[in-house]
């Protein structure tokens, strides 16, 4: 009886404890951890953790944390391995069933001996970043264009460079206008000092005299700021040209225009003394008596007033007007008819050159350019009334009008590199 109560309870164990045994002892575990860098203990995504003997792998999340799953229970030998680091074993990983075992880990940044190279920038991308940090460092609103994209927005002179600038417009090719307000609220400075104007009506010089190939890049200021003109309360356009040529160039263009309204035309009113001469130098349609008008504007002056009339003066001023007298009588009576004759097309000449020489060692870089533009118009039979006192007609008509518009100057930019450093 003893010996069947024993086996009894022999098969009893046997069915009920044998199967949970093995059952813990084949519960999947799993591995868990953080990866950091070893050198400022920063977390590393992106690392392939892999366990010995299987085919588990694993990898890393934005914060550097694991967990592989379904790893046999025992010793494990684990493996971190990411590029640019040296690879990291560890051994003796006890994993127990059914549990999860922390196991964390350090690469460190991998470094190969190469040989020596040398990386050169392009000047556009330093060129860009000088650009990006006047910006940044302006005290006011600022815009600027670099030589690198004067190709790419096929802008020949300044006066193109300039109309590409967000907020300012040029006028005619050649006047710039900022933000709508007139020119005589623009000053145009070259290498920071100011550039005075060719044209008595106008305060902006005329941008298309510099051309693009000496120009490195134009900076225009939309505010005003204590650095610049006083007349600049409209903006500032600052043209900084280039020291030296890139490389030797010889450019040249001729244009020419016409309009069928002044150009070669019959009745073109000209001066008749004058030969109608490319350079309007003294002498051609644009040349009046200047002796003439010298006295007459003496004369005009309030400090001759009537009121404060002196013997002395009177005497000065009846010789003045003697002389006005005998100087009308000599220009004739036909002195200001004009004559007709052929008005030919408008045309323009732009030419620029640059190169850079060694003189005494050293780089000597020389621009210049010119140009050269000629227009006619004519104003054949338009209407014309003057009024007086309060709007009353006092006479009307029509008249013919004509003029000659001669423009030309031309710009030299030498720089001399006298060190290296």
């Amino acid at each position: 009886m003893r010996f069947g109560a024993y086996l009894v309870f022999g098969v009893w164990c046997s069915v009920f404890y044998s199967p949970l045994s093995n059952a813990q002892e084949t519960a999947a575990a799993s591995v868990a951890g953080v990866i950091v860098n070893t050198w400022n203990g920063v977390p590393l995504p992106a690392v392939v953790v892999t366990v010995r003997g299987t085919t588990l792998a694993v990898q890393t999340d934005a914060n550097g944390r694991f967990e592989l799953k379904n790893v046999p229970p025992g010793d494990q030998v684990l493996r971190f391995s990411k590029s640019g680091y040296a690879s990291a074993v560890v051994t003796d990983v006890r994993v127990l069933p059914g549990q999860t075992t922390t196991v964390n880990g350090n690469l460190r940044p991998e470094f190969f001996d190469m040989e020596e190279y040398e990386v050169t920038a392009e000047e556009f991308v330093e060129q860009t970043e000088k650009i990006l940090f006047e910006r940044q460092q302006a005290g006011g609103l600022l815009d600027a264009i670099g030589s690198e994209q004067f190709s790419k927005l096929g802008a020949s002179d300044a006066g193109a460079i300039v109309s590409r600038v967000t907020g300012v417009s040029v006028v005619g090719g050649k006047y710039a206008v900022v933000r709508g307000l007139s020119d005589r609220y623009t000053r145009t400075l070259l290498n920071g000092v100011e550039v005075p104007s060719a044209d008595p009506y106008r305060m902006s010089p005329q941008l298309d005299l510099f051309p693009s190939a000496m120009i490195d890049r134009v900076s225009v200021s939309k505010t005003f700021t204590p650095d610049q003109p006083g007349g600049s309360g409209g903006g500032a356009i600052d043209i900084i040209t280039k020291p030296f040529p890139e490389e030797p160039f010889v450019k040249a263009t001729i244009g020419t225009s016409y309009n069928p309204n002044s150009n070669l035309k019959k009745n073109f009113l000209a001066d008749p003394k004058s030969s109608m001469d490319m350079f309007a130098l003294p002498g051609g349609p644009s040349a009046l008596n200047r002796d003439l008008f010298s006295l007459t504007e003496r004369i005009n002056k309030p400090n001759n007033a009537v009121g404060s009339e002196t013997p002395q003066r009177a005497a000065d001023r009846r010789a003045q007007a003697n002389k006005v007298s005998g100087l009308l009588q000599e220009m004739g009576t036909t002195e200001f008819a004009g004559v007709e004759r052929d008005s030919p097309l408008n045309s323009s000449i732009n030419a620029s050159a640059g190169r850079t020489v060694m003189v005494m060692d050293h780089p000597l870089g020389m621009f210049a350019s010119m140009n050269y533009s000629r227009r006619f118009e004519l104003l054949d039979d338009y209407d014309v009334a003057r009024y007086g006192g309060l709007i009353n007609l006092q006479k009307s008509g029509q008249e013919t009008r004509s003029n000659i518009k001669t423009d030309y100057g031309g710009n030299v930019n030498l720089g001399y590199r006298v060190s290296d450093n």
